[in-house]
């Protein structure tokens, strides 16, 4: 995955570029340390999709839905910083969202157990978009890398 430098507005122009090529069944996994801009990045693709006002992070409720009008399915944003324990994605209604919804997921690899279960990356047609935010050393700027695949590795 190769690097782009990018600053707030870059980050959410990348985001909404890739609002646009959402479908039913994709995921957009955000894997960053605390205060990267992963939710800067799924709030600026939630906002374009047509998200209007504030977007309350998931951080404590761990999944928020939206029905968008004029989109034939919904999107999940997802923040699992806080999950204690992947199986409770089962309660949560996860298989559900998974075939009915384009999911963006913040922390997913601490979700990783239970997504591999629903064998999430081999299902045809299925976009799994993983988005690498790090600090870059100039504040107000990061290091991020997209590549149109899974690429997580179990922590």
């Amino acid at each position: 995955m190769a690097s782009q430098r990018l600053d707030e507005d870059g980050i959410c122009a990348l985001a909404r570029q890739y609002a646009q090529k959402l479908r039913k069944g994709d995921m957009v996994f955000l894997i960053g340390e605390l205060g990267s801009g992963k939710t800067v990045f799924a709030k600026s693709l939630l906002h374009s999709l047509g998200v209007e006002g504030d977007i309350p992070s998931p951080s404590y409720s761990l999944i928020q839905t939206y029905d968008l009008p004029g989109m034939p399915f919904p999107v999940w944003h997802c923040d699992f910083f806080r999950l204690d324990d992947p199986s409770e994605l089962r309660e949560l209604g996860l298989g559900e969202g998974l075939d009915q919804a384009a999911l963006v997921i913040e922390w997913p690899q601490i979700a990783l157990p239970e997504l591999l279960k629903e064998d999430i990356h081999w299902k045809q047609g299925r976009h799994c978009y993983t988005v690498q935010l790090e600090f870059d050393p100039e504040p107000g700027w990061r290091l991020v890398a997209i590549s149109d695949r899974m690429e997580l590795e179990q922590k």
